[in-house]
């Protein structure tokens, strides 16, 4: 198996995304830990969504990804 990167996460130094889904327990505390260690991270939370927010409520994932991407782009 792969060894976990929690241990690496501080050295990401780009934009980055986190989103989980608000009925997902488990997966927001690991995400709000994830968000907490990566410098400038910024953490969305999904309503209504569980596990699979991309799957669940895929017009806000969708919405939340176009948003990082687009200001990247008027960034670079």
């Amino acid at each position: 198996g792969l060894a976990p990167l929690h241990g690496r996460l501080g050295r990401i130094a780009m934009p980055t995304l986190v989103i989980a889904g608000a009925l997902d327990t488990v997966g927001l505390a690991r995400a709000r830990a994830v968000a907490g260690t990566i410098p400038g991270a910024r953490l969305e939370v999904i309503d209504d969504a569980g596990h699979t927010p991309h799957l669940e409520r895929p017009r806000d994932f969708i919405r939340l990804a176009n948003e990082v991407l687009a200001s990247t782009r008027t960034a670079a």
